[in-house]
């Protein structure tokens, strides 16, 4: 079920599809750190928001930050739910009784009850306080251990779906518990607590979203240092190769010879590759897709880059409208652009260099057509051709060059040439 929905982005939009696909993926369990631009715009047009939620009532969690510091953001956001769920699971195993390092039973089954409840008995006191149940209410400990022994091991949804249910079970015995005492200083128990952030025992799905105006300038150095964490992080780029949202600007994500403002006489340097950039990292998920030359490319990608238990970056083609493009036909101009070698499709997967194979899978084939071709088709390359002739067909020239020179760098890469 999509929970991103009635955006109220430009019809067509080229970066709408991958937050529908995000939100059907991952939805019920996203956090979404979302850096000002365009997806803020349509993503938290406040009082309505395009994210919804499904018939449990589980949806993405979604705020958007400044355009320097969103992965800084999402990052703290990463920390604090880690930081939650090692507090709910030090709560879980006093509450069960549990051996601190090896969650098997240790604790007397009294031990247990009194951390539940808050025992304040004194030392020589055998009455049990005023409240207390007549029946064990301590958390079941072979429920507890199932929950702990899952907490790394929700790598794909069935995993995901049965740590759910476990928890669900666990605050179904919380509430009991909860609701057996007086009300007056219940809030502070254990078991009140863990109550509060047991649902941070199931896994957590933080994404950074954002244009190229952020991840390729302004917010560089931060999404830089996020990658370079280790922590578990999914950054996805919607690039449209422009700052869309301000007006067209020129970014460094801009291609050669195309023209926007800023670079009214055609972008005179090449892209950023911000792809191959986080790759030399090796511990980093790296991904270059396009839905409308690959779907089921893209799909994998995003499964592959959320289920890495480390940080990742899908780096997605957009079309838009500062392109000058039709945009019915903006999924064709994203097969263009991948069937030129100007965007080529690869997945970077560290967990294959653990295996003792190439991380890098090169997904798309070698160019199928001069990249003048598919650069005619667009109006920001059409437009230096009729105005400066001659310096078009000179940036179009070092265009071809600079993607033949990429394309070969990307086969030695991956153990093809």
């Amino acid at each position: 079920q999509p929970l991103f929905e009635f955006s109220g982005a430009c019809a067509g939009c080229g970066e709408t599809p991958y937050l529908k696909l995000a939100s059907q993926l991952f939805g019920d369990r996203m956090v979404v750190a979302n850096a000002t631009g365009c997806s803020s715009i349509y993503g938290g047009n406040l009082p309505t928001t395009s994210w919804s939620t499904n018939a449990a009532g589980r949806g993405p969690a979604w705020c958007n930050s400044l355009f320097e510091d969103n992965a800084e953001f999402g990052f703290g956001l990463r920390v604090a739910l880690d930081q939650q769920r090692e507090t709910a699971a030090a709560l879980l195993r006093k509450l069960a009784g549990l051996d601190s390092d090896t969650g098997v039973a240790g604790g007397s089954r009294a031990a247990a009850v009194s951390a539940a409840v808050g025992d304040s008995r004194r030392p020589g006191d055998s009455a049990a306080p005023a409240g207390t149940p007549a029946e064990d209410p301590s958390v079941a400990p072979g429920l507890a251990a199932a929950i702990l022994a899952a907490l790394d091991q929700q790598s794909d949804e069935p995993a995901i779906h049965a740590q759910r249910e476990r928890v669900e079970a666990l605050k179904r015995q919380l509430h009991t518990l909860l609701e057996s005492l007086p009300a007056e200083g219940r809030a502070a128990l254990p078991a009140a607590r863990l109550l509060a952030i047991a649902d941070s025992l199931v896994k957590t799905s933080v994404w950074l979203v954002g244009g190229d105006g952020w991840a390729y300038d302004i917010g560089f150095g931060g999404l830089d240092h996020v990658l370079a964490s280790g922590h578990d992080v999914n950054a996805l780029v919607l690039d449209t190769e422009v700052y869309s949202n301000t007006g067209g600007q020129a970014s460094k994500a801009t291609p050669l010879g195309a023209v926007a403002k800023f670079a009214a006489g055609g972008k005179a340097s090449a892209k950023k590759d911000l792809g191959l950039m986080a790759i030399t990292y090796g511990t980093v998920y790296v991904a270059s897709v396009a839905m409308g030359a690959r779907d089921e490319h893209t799909i994998r990608a995003f499964l592959e880059a959320e289920s890495y238990a480390g940080p990742s970056l899908i780096l997605a083609y957009s079309h838009c409208i500062a392109h000058g493009i039709a945009m019915e036909r903006g999924m064709e101009q994203q097969r263009l652009a991948v069937a030129s070698g100007r965007w080529p499709l690869y997945r970077h997967d560290p967990r294959r260099a653990e295996r003792g194979e190439n991380p890098l899978q090169l997904d798309s084939p070698a160019p199928t057509i001069p990249l003048a071709e598919a650069m005619a088709s667009e109006q920001r390359f059409r437009l230096l051709a009729s105005t400066q002739p001659e310096r078009s067909r000179e940036l179009a020239r070092q265009a071809q060059a600079a993607v033949d020179r990429r394309w070969a760098l990307l086969q030695k890469l991956a153990g093809r040439g």
